[in-house]
């Protein structure tokens, strides 16, 4: 609630509760770098305003639909469903008990032109959440080129 120009309270319209519906700014389309804000009280529409690419954060809460641990921690296979009917996919690897890098993020099947590191508008709060609870344990990222070095 925020005060209006009598003193009083009224609603505000507020970005949904992902980081990723954030205000101005906010977003940012992985395929041609947009940056753009989005205010409402539904999750964003997940498309870019710019290019009109999917490639473009979640919207709303991620919801798992499908995971795959390959054998001794190899790798790891996460499908999420965001609130506009997009499939979220990531391929990721383990390099250390507590450690994943990243190999592949989709959207709706088509990987995004930007690098899929932990820094992508592509990976979302859950992605993290999810992994910790498969391991146990709170978990990190790491850049696919520092995971080769």
């Amino acid at each position: 609630m925020a005060p209006d120009d009598s003193g009083r309270s009224r609603p505000t319209t507020a970005a949904h509760s992902s980081r990723s519906d954030a205000g101005a700014g906010g977003l940012q389309c992985a395929d041609c770098g947009h940056r753009y804000g989005y205010l409402g009280r539904e999750p964003h529409p997940g498309r870019c305003p710019a290019c009109d690419s999917r490639a473009v954060p979640p919207a709303g809460d991620l919801k798992l639909t499908a995971g795959r641990l390959l054998p001794e921690w190899a790798g790891v296979d996460l499908r999420f469903r965001d609130a506009s009917g997009r499939v979220f996919a990531y391929a990721l690897t383990a390099v250390g008990p507590k450690t994943f890098t990243i190999l592949e993020a989709t959207v709706d099947g088509s990987a995004a032109t930007a690098d899929p590191g932990p820094d992508s508008p592509l990976v979302d709060d859950s992605l993290g959440e999810t992994l910790a609870d498969l391991v146990g344990t709170p978990v990190s990222f790491t850049p696919a080129a520092s995971a080769d070095e």
